[in-house]
């Protein structure tokens, strides 16, 4: 008996815990509609309750990113999710609860997205996991005026950079990093998260970046700044928003690659020369020249 009240006891304590800790971050960034209704409300909703339902599904199992798609009827739904990789599985599933009450305030419209510090999601008529970046882009500048702000600025500016450059050449497309100097006053600290969503390639989470960086770049000295698309997130502040244990060295990413190839050319003669297989061009293969060639990727 004694046992079973601790064991009680300490499961208390522990949800207390997991509770105190807890932050969906629910911070509404944005929230569109399409303008565009559905033709028929009731199979859209049975569509878009399967999606949701879907995707909840694989929160559950830990992910922070996931798809799901309901073709059926008139009126197909499209639905994507995306949680910050420094969320808990119980913050994201919180985050993506609000998300999912939010955007049925979208009613019949066949699209709509609502973005949160901690999550996002989207859903749409036609297919959209590949697009990086759209009209509608912006940055979102906010918090109080930074201390020491000639040296925040050009830190916030230098790690900025570095996550965009970095972020696209990560497997996740997600990095954290936070970047300490030396001011008059003491140190100062800015912290920074990019994330791209995991269905676009190396170049489109670049493209969207790029355009994030350009939307944030006017906020600092504000302490805290966000860029939001359809393909990526883009955060600074100089306080810290995620786990130190969710940062990484941006360095070995930030190096210049080099990737080296053999090209081979094959050399041809006219097509009245015996043994031509390429009734296109009217040429013959007659040998081959290999060459080695270097090409340096930023």
């Amino acid at each position: 008996m004694e046992l079973l009240r601790i064991c009680i006891s300490l499961t208390v304590i522990w949800c207390l815990l997991e509770m105190g800790a807890s932050n969906p971050q629910t911070f509404l960034l944005n929230h569109g509609c399409s303008m565009f209704n559905v033709t028929s409300f009731s199979g859209f909703s049975r569509n878009l309750n399967a999606t949701l339902t879907e995707l909840r599904g694989h929160l559950d199992k830990g992910m922070h990113f996931a798809v799901a798609q309901e073709a059926t009827g008139f009126d197909p739904v499209y639905a994507m999710v995306q949680c910050r990789n420094y969320m808990s599985r119980n913050d994201c599933i919180s985050c993506f609860s609000t998300a999912s009450s939010q955007i049925r305030n979208c009613s019949a419209a066949n699209g709509a997205r609502v973005i949160f510090d901690g999550c996002f999601l989207r859903y749409e008529s036609n297919m959209f996991y590949q697009e990086s970046t759209q009209v509608g882009n912006l940055g979102i500048c906010g918090g109080s005026t930074a201390s020491q702000q000639s040296v925040f600025g050009t830190t916030v500016e230098r790690l900025l950079g570095d996550l965009v450059k970095a972020t696209p050449r990560i497997d996740s497309f997600f990095a954290a990093s936070g970047e300490e100097v030396g001011g008059v006053n003491g140190n100062v600290t800015a912290y920074g998260v990019a994330q791209c969503m995991e269905t676009i390639y190396e170049k489109g989470c670049m493209e969207c970046l790029k355009v994030a960086l350009a939307n944030i770049q006017r906020c600092p000295p504000d302490s805290d700044g966000r860029a939001v698309d359809s393909g990526c997130f883009l955060r600074y502040s100089d306080s810290p928003f995620f786990g130190a244990n969710y940062t990484i060295d941006l360095k070995p990413f930030l190096k210049t690659r080099q990737v080296e190839f053999i090209l081979k050319i094959e050399l041809c003669g006219k097509y009245n020369q015996k043994g031509c297989p390429d009734w296109r061009t009217g040429w013959r293969w007659r040998s081959s020249v290999a060459y080695n060639f270097i090409i340096v990727l930023g």
